[in-house]
């Protein structure tokens, strides 16, 4: 899709802000990964949130190959894969509960559903809006362990930023779906950063 309107226009401009940016949050996550690693820690890390952000970077893939949006599909890519190694992480130093077990299960068939669907707006939709509130799970963890423990500011910040250049492509393609999704995310990110700075401990 990108490709056909290249030019000097919104689009073109905002789809390399958001492949340059995957590419920097991308870097925030191996951040991220770095420090569960290097601490041997999962504190005040959200297992669920980082579990429903793997699968929603999967339908970000299904859903930027169906709709040929190179933005959504590469950075579907570069971030998802790193969720990998960062959940092994958590799995390893803070654990998986019996929730995080079930929402993997109903998130894979939620997935193989989507795959094989000629709805895959409105799986990406609900993928979208799912994980968008159970985003609000990370500020809720570090305000309840009072720290902001292992979570990387660099990858809220990264986030943070990236958030708003994906509104103005999603203006610029007319794409109401990642426009909700992106506007939901920034809120969050925002909430979460200014709760780390409240419990950094310096």
């Amino acid at each position: 899709m990108e490709l056909e309107n290249l030019g000097f226009n919104a689009l073109t401009i905002s789809f390399f802000a958001t492949i340059f940016f995957s590419l920097l949050a991308a870097w925030g996550l191996i951040d991220q990964d770095r420090k569960i690693w290097s601490k041997k820690s999962g504190q005040s890390l959200s297992s669920m949130w980082f579990i429903c952000a793997s699968f929603f970077f999967l339908s970000n893939i299904i859903y930027g190959i169906e709709t040929r949006s190179i933005a959504l599909t590469f950075g579907g890519f570069t971030r998802g894969s790193i969720h990998i190694p960062i959940l092994f992480g958590i799995k390893k130093f803070k654990g998986f509960s019996r929730a995080d077990w079930l929402i993997i299960v109903l998130l894979s068939t939620l997935s193989f559903f989507m795959a094989i669907s000629g709805q895959k707006g409105t799986f990406f939709l609900v993928f979208s809006l799912g994980v968008m509130t159970l985003t609000a799970l990370q500020p809720l963890e570090i305000w309840r362990q009072k720290a902001s423990g292992v979570v990387s500011i660099k990858m809220l910040i990264i986030y943070t930023v990236s958030s708003i250049f994906w509104i103005v492509y999603s203006v610029a393609c007319g794409d109401t779906y990642i426009l909700i999704m992106t506007l939901g995310f920034l809120t969050l990110f925002l909430v979460t950063i200014l709760l780390w700075f409240r419990y950094k401990e310096f």
